[in-house]
């Protein structure tokens, strides 16, 4: 899926985190924690792909994590066993300083990060599935001729918008990152 690499990942969290944010700015603090949050998790999520359990790299489970944070243990957090075991020092510094906070500020930033994650919230959920596997292999597109339909029922556009523009950007920035490499097929 799109956040396979660590810039993928960070582009991914923001955009999920400015598309629920409120339009006047008011919120950029609750929008950037959450959206720094989303991106640590992912970047668990993604380490487990490493160590064969590529079954749980979706972001049904990203919701997961996070919901399982808001829990309070007698002992570590599980999460945070995951995190410790999982991220680099940079994202571990970035998970700690979350853990900072005064319990209320850490509740109203998970609260943010789980809100923008509302399409994920139930894992029968087709948005769930669609995370969960990757068949299209967009460095393809400028090797060989391809054409690419994108069908999408009337009633399912706003509902699956996040999607569509994450593909729309990846395709574009795909092709565009061909250039004018001989080798590559123009796109018309």
């Amino acid at each position: 899926f799109y956040y396979r690499s660590g810039e993928k990942r960070h582009k991914l969290s923001k955009y999920i985190g400015e598309h629920h944010s409120d339009p006047m700015g008011r919120d950029n603090f609750w929008t950037t924690n959450a959206s720094s949050l989303i991106f640590v998790a992912l970047s668990a999520l993604r380490k487990l792909d490493y160590v064969g359990c590529p079954e749980y790299n979706h972001l049904y489970n990203l919701r997961l994590i996070l919901k399982t944070l808001i829990i309070k243990y007698t002992k570590q957090n599980p999460v945070e066993i995951l995190f410790e075991k999982t991220l680099n020092d940079s994202q571990l510094s970035e998970f700690r300083s979350f853990l900072g906070f005064r319990d209320d500020i850490r509740s109203d930033i998970l609260t943010t990060a789980l809100t923008a994650l509302e399409l994920f919230k139930e894992p029968e959920y087709d948005a769930s599935l669609l995370t969960a596997h990757n068949t299209l292999d967009l460095s393809s597109l400028r090797k060989k001729p391809s054409i690419v339909y994108v069908i999408i029922p009337e009633e399912e556009i706003e509902r699956l918008s996040l999607f569509i523009s994450l593909f729309y950007t990846t395709v574009f920035k795909t092709l565009k990152e061909g250039g004018l490499n001989p080798e590559n097929i123009p796109v018309y």
